[in-house]
């Protein structure tokens, strides 16, 4: 089965059992009676551990095991803590959770979170961008040359030809009707993911007669919210 990339040897473990189904007919041939062993599949992968590691060894190849990789880890988040006074994010089912206690990062506190400024895949510019000032109403652009619409925020480049020009950005008003807090619970991501737009979020109940659309100069107004009992508006949305 033809991997590449950068793996730990669990992950490749995993992809064996989970996605091949490898399990069975590993611990048939290793003689495992998976009847009467309810602990087979443990069996099974330690095997594989080692099997994965001894053959990338082997040929050649690197790899590391989940122990080393979790050392690594905790060096890391050590690191970051004492010499730069800084959280390090990290997703426990993908580093505590990966083969359970024996594994140094299995106490270990974790929060996952993202750190701004960072590279992102297929990033929009206007949302990962931010002035060198810091100030939500211009954007530093540097750009040359470069025609684009942005017209979901009523936003346009047109052939730039001063690379320091700066453009506006759009007042978010996000106002939210919730009852049992899912509705408003979508309202608060939508304020984390528009972040560097500094949006205002209140409740509907708040906004009511749109008052702050003025006074806040508001561009883009949205709503989000659920219905409660027989289709009525919630408390906060009245």
């Amino acid at each position: 089965v033809p991997f590449n990339g950068w793996f730990v040897s669990t992950e490749i473990v995993r992809n064996l059992m989970e996605r091949y189904d490898a399990g069975p007919a590993v611990a048939q041939a290793l003689g495992i009676n998976m009847t009467i062993n309810r602990s087979w599949r443990l069996l099974v992968q330690a095997e594989l551990e080692c099997a994965v590691n001894y053959s990338f060894e082997k040929h050649g190849f690197t790899i590391v095991d989940p122990h080393t990789a979790g050392n690594q880890f905790c060096t890391h988040v050590r690191r970051e803590r004492e010499q730069h006074g800084r959280e390090c994010p990290g997703q426990w089912s993908w580093i505590g959770g990966l083969v359970g206690p024996t594994n140094p990062t299995w106490h270990l506190e974790m929060r996952d979170f993202k750190v701004l400024p960072q590279y992102d895949y297929c990033a929009e510019g206007l949302l990962l961008h931010s002035s060198a000032t810091g100030d939500a109403d211009t954007l530093g652009w540097s750009l040359s040359d470069m025609d684009a619409s942005l017209s979901s925020t009523n936003v346009s480049f047109s052939s730039f030809g001063d690379v320091n020009q700066k453009m506006s950005f759009p007042r978010v008003l996000i106002a939210y009707g919730s009852e049992m807090g899912n509705a408003e619970g979508v309202a608060r991501r939508l304020k984390r993911q528009l972040a560097l737009l500094k949006p205002t979020m209140k409740s509907l109940d708040d906004v009511a007669g749109l008052k702050i659309v003025l006074k806040e100069n508001v561009s883009h107004v949205i709503c989000i919210c659920s219905t409660f009992g027989k289709g009525e508006p919630p408390s906060n949305a009245k």
